[in-house]
């Protein structure tokens, strides 16, 4: 496997998105969201798996609103709403289905 350049991506004021791994099996990102700092809940059309590495915060899926934290994983299907909201500075390893 080739390693991939880490691109870091910085979609509004407090929200870092680093692609670490792509490929044709599975994509890796790692979310870091400042205290206080949400991603409003929206559609995407991958599965993903969220596993907390770091803080606490609110995932808001189409099954209801969870609180979580280190160690928490939490999945997402095809086409379910995902939202992300920070209590304190929260760090998540996204495990997302190639797309």
């Amino acid at each position: 496997m080739k390693p991939m350049n880490i691109l870091v991506e910085s979609p509004k004021t407090g929200v870092t998105l680093e692609r670490l791994h792509q490929s044709a099996v599975f994509n890796l990102v790692r979310v870091t969201i400042a205290a206080g700092i949400s991603i409003p809940p929206h559609p995407d059309d991958y599965m993903v798996l969220f596993y907390v590495l770091e803080g606490s915060g609110r995932i808001t899926t189409d099954e209801g609103i969870k609180e979580v934290g280190v160690g928490d994983c939490v999945p997402v299907g095809h086409g379910t709403t995902r939202g992300i909201e920070a209590i304190e500075r929260i760090v998540l390893l996204g495990i997302q289905e190639p797309h």
